[in-house]
């Protein structure tokens, strides 16, 4: 063994040996406060006990479903009986509301826990509210009323509520209070033979509070709107990949637990179940690693001289000029300015761009960090541009500084 390659395997073992004490060291457990609401998450904001214990609330197993409700309800299952329909804490496309729609218009009944679909559809309004002086919030329920029963949300500080709604047919269910403030959080709406329950707070599911007797029994509430003798369809998009479709005899006698398993895990997740085994992959991936570093560093040839990138901008500002002057169409580049603007917002921010109505107006606030007197104007442009398929050189020079304006101040 030369004397090049021997200290390569002594660098190698002291890398390794010190990757070794680094993990063996006992270290401060961290808590992870992501609201994450997967029911696979033992976090304080995932779902993982109610995943354990849902199926105890209904006569019928619950079936959990990793696709949308419109590949759901296009393979026709169980047609011909009514069903519930539950969803927390998922965006719901316009397609599958739209069948989820249809199926309570026959008789099924839909939970929809903090989950974004078309409020305009069911005549609602809603209002995203957050204050950083709000350390906790309260929920009650109607039926609770005469007992004053509260429930406290510490670690709480933002929330929404409903604005508006059709008091003739829609019923008030329950309310977020905080300060001396209260507004409605819960309400019923009938449609055709079903009805559709949307609750906008969702964290009393999850595993922090559902440890607290008094949560228990307000989760237990809610889902007991759903009637029990149905069965039940848990609706998110966590459960793909995860779970293979078995239903698990378990429990005394003969009963059955009812989960719904769906498809077999990745290999990767059970290793990472395991500290032990996920410390020996880490090493392995180090060792192959610097294995590679090395080989490749004997073995290189010539690295090419690439050249800098040069600086195009003066020539894309040419070039959008040169277009404006030969198509002389303000409202085409207003559009390809709306266009580009869009998208930046969908990739950076991670917003549905297709309704740009308040509730879209106030995520992007909140998520921009910008205030109302910058967004509320840029948006409310584009929403007219977008009316009247016309704009003139003025509006386009406006639209051009509010964008401007946005982007200089969240970068």
């Amino acid at each position: 063994m030369n004397h090049s390659l021997r200290n390569y395997f002594i660098l190698l073992a002291t890398l390794v040996i010190g990757v070794a004490l680094v993990n063996l060291l006992p270290s401060p457990k961290v808590i992870d406060w992501t609201e994450t609401y997967e029911p696979l998450d033992k976090i304080p904001y995932g779902t993982y006990i109610l995943d354990n214990e849902i199926d105890a609330i209904f006569d019928k197993p619950v079936e959990r479903y990793g696709d949308t409700p419109y590949e759901y309800f296009e393979q026709e299952k169980d047609s011909l009986h009514t069903r519930n329909l539950f969803f927390i804490n998922q965006y719901i496309d316009w397609t599958s509301f739209q069948k989820v729609l249809a199926q309570v218009e026959k008789g099924d009944t839909a939970l929809f826990i903090a989950c974004s679909t078309d409020k305009d559809t069911l005549g609602i309004e809603t209002t995203y509210l957050y204050d950083k002086w709000i350390d906790s919030i309260a929920l009650s329920l109607t039926c609770e009323t005469e007992k004053g029963e509260l429930l406290t949300l510490e670690r709480s500080s933002n929330f929404y509520y409903f604005t508006s709604l059709d008091t003739i047919h829609h019923k008030s269910l329950g309310y977020v209070h905080w300060g001396e403030e209260k507004r409605i959080n819960f309400v019923e709406i009938p449609l055709g033979k079903g009805k559709i329950y949307s609750l906008l707070e969702a964290k009393p599911f999850t595993n922090y509070y559902l440890k607290n007797p008094q949560t228990r029994h307000y989760a237990q509430t809610v889902l007991g709107y759903l009637p029990k003798e149905n069965k039940t369809i848990w609706f998110d998009d966590h459960f793909d990949g995860w779970y293979k479709q078995m239903v698990i005899n378990g429990g005394e006698g003969n009963g059955t637990s009812g989960r719904v398993y769906r498809e077999q895990r990745n290999i990767l997740s059970v290793i990472y179940d395991y500290p032990e085994l996920a410390m020996a992959w880490r090493l392995l991936l180090l060792g192959f690693v610097l294995y590679l570093i090395f080989q490749s560093k004997r073995r290189q040839r010539v690295i090419p001289v690439i050249e800098k990138p040069r600086n195009t901008t003066i020539e894309f500002a040419q070039t959008i000029g040169n277009l404006y002057f030969q198509e002389g169409d303000p409202y085409m580049l207003a559009q390809k300015k709306i266009l580009y603007f869009l998208d930046a917002v969908r990739r950076k921010y991670y917003l549905d761009t297709q309704h740009l109505d308040e509730d879209f107006i106030n995520r992007l606030i909140h998520k921009s960090g910008r205030g109302e007197a910058v967004v509320r104007p840029l948006i409310n442009l584009i929403i007219n541009i977008q009316r009247m398929q016309s704009a003139s050189e003025y509006t386009l020079t406006n639209l051009d500084h509010l964008i401007e304006q946005f982007w200089n101040k969240t970068k």
